[in-house]
C-alpha cells in the first residue's frame, strides 16, 4: 500500500505541467515526502539522485531493523557506518537547507540508536514526563547530541501517546 501512495505522489509529480505555479506545487509536494531504503552502505546513486535532485523529495528515515523483512540489520550497525551512510546521502543533497535525516528515536522499546549499536540510551516518554523538564532535558541531551553529530536533523518521536488507561497499548510498548 506504501509504495502505491508512493508511485501515486510520484506519478502527479510527473504529470505536473512545466508552467511555473505547477513546478513550484511540484516541489512543495515533494518536499513533504520522507522515504525509507535499505542498505547499510551501498546507495543506488542513480535512484536517490533521481529522487532527491529531480523530485526534490523532503529526506529519507533510517531504520534499524527491517520488520517487513524479518532482518535485524536495514539501516544501522554502528556510529561509524552510519555517519557514512548519512555523508553520502547528504553528498547528493548537500545544498538544500530544507533535506530531513528523519529516525523514529523514541526511547524505550523504539529507540533505533541504542546501546547495542554503540549510542546513549534513552529514558522512555513516560519515564521523562514523571521528572522535571531540566531532568528531561539531561536525559536526552546526550543522545541529541549524538544524532546532531551524525547529521540526523529530524526525530519522529511520539507527539500524541496518550497514557490514559492501561489497556491503550503505550503501556506495551513500554513508551
Amino acid at each position: 500500500m506504501q509504495k502505491l501512495i508512493l508511485l501515486a505522489l510520484l506519478a502527479f509529480l510527473c504529470a505536473c505541467t512545466p508552467s511555473q505555479e505547477d513546478e513550484s506545487l511540484r516541489k512543495k509536494i515533494a518536499q513533504m515526502i520522507i522515504i525509507g531504503f535499505r542498505g547499510v552502505d551501498k546507495i543506488d546513486y542513480h535512484d536517490f539522485y533521481f529522487l532527491l535532485a529531480k523530485y526534490g523529495v523532503g529526506g529519507f528515515i533510517l531504520f534499524d531493523r527491517d520488520l517487513a523483512l524479518q532482518t535485524q540489520v536495514r539501516n544501522l550497525e554502528n556510529k561509524k557506518q552510519i555517519k557514512g551512510l548519512i555523508e553520502k546521502i547528504q553528498g547528493i543533497r548537500s545544498a538544500d537547507p530544507y533535506f530531513f535525516i528523519a529516525i523514529d528515536q523514541e526511547g524505550g522499546l523504539v529507540a533505533r540508536l541504542n546501546p547495542e549499536n554503540g549510542f546513549n540510551s534513552m529514558p522512555t516518554a513516560a519515564e521523562m514526563g514523571r521528572t522535571s523538564a531540566t531532568e528531561t532535558y539531561a536525559a536526552v541531551s546526550p543522545i541529541t547530541k549524538e544524532m546532531a553529530n551524525l547529521g540526523i536533523n529530524l526525530n519522529i518521536a511520539p507527539v500524541v501517546d496518550i497514557d490514559s488507561t492501561a489497556n491503550n497499548g503505550i503501556h506495551e510498548l513500554q513508551r
